[in-house]
Parts: C-alpha cells; sequence; structure tokens
C-alpha cells in the first residue's frame, strides 16, 4: 500500500508550512487507520491443559491472527477456532507445569 499525500507543496509557496502541517495530518489519520486494526496480547495454556481460548474483541471476521510460543510448548501446536472476537490455541500434548505462554497479534481486514 503505498501513500498519497493529498497536496504537494511548491518551493515559491509562502504558505508552503500549511501545506507540510496537512500531510503530517494525513498521514496521522492513516496511521491512526492502520494501528486501530491491530491487537496483541500474551495467553497461556496452563499445567495440564492442551488449549487456551484467547478473547481479542476485533469484531471482524476476517482478522488475521499470527502466535508465538514463548517458550518451548513440547510438541505440535496450531489454531483453531477462530471467530470475530476469539481464537484457541492448541498443544498436541499437555502443556507442563510451567503452562506455555505464546505472545499473539490480531490483525482485522
Amino acid at each position: 500500500m503505498a501513500i498519497v499525500f493529498p497536496q504537494r507543496a511548491r518551493r515559491d509557496d509562502p504558505n508552503g508550512h500549511m501545506v507540510v502541517q496537512n500531510n503530517l495530518d494525513f498521514l496521522r489519520d492513516e496511521i491512526d487507520t492502520v494501528v486501530g486494526k491491530i491487537k496483541t496480547g500474551t495467553a497461556t495454556v496452563t499445567n495440564g491443559n492442551t488449549t487456551v481460548t484467547v478473547t481479542h474483541g476485533m469484531g471482524v471476521s476476517s482478522a488475521s491472527v499470527a502466535v508465538s510460543p514463548i517458550n518451548n510448548p513440547g510438541g505440535n501446536w496450531w489454531i483453531s477456532g477462530k471467530t470475530p472476537t476469539t481464537f484457541i490455541i492448541n498443544l498436541a500434548t499437555p502443556a507442563p507445569i510451567a503452562g506455555v505462554a505464546f505472545d499473539w497479534t490480531v490483525r482485522g481486514a
């Protein structure tokens, strides 16, 4: 995605600083739009369990979910059960005493 600024400053424009300010305001609004579509967090599959349900609350059915283990999951893991507000992290084997922590990111469409 390329950002196209709504105005272009001219060298001889005595109000060129206002064009720059308007473009900065435009860029701020574009960044706010993108940041508002991302949520992050940490979830832990606790001792003896094989799943944890994460509530992200994005409310978008086409959200993209990325998950990374923080510590060793001890085997295979995957996500399932994506809904507009939740998803499930699954382990192939029960979590050890310390549990298995994951960082997650959800990006809305």
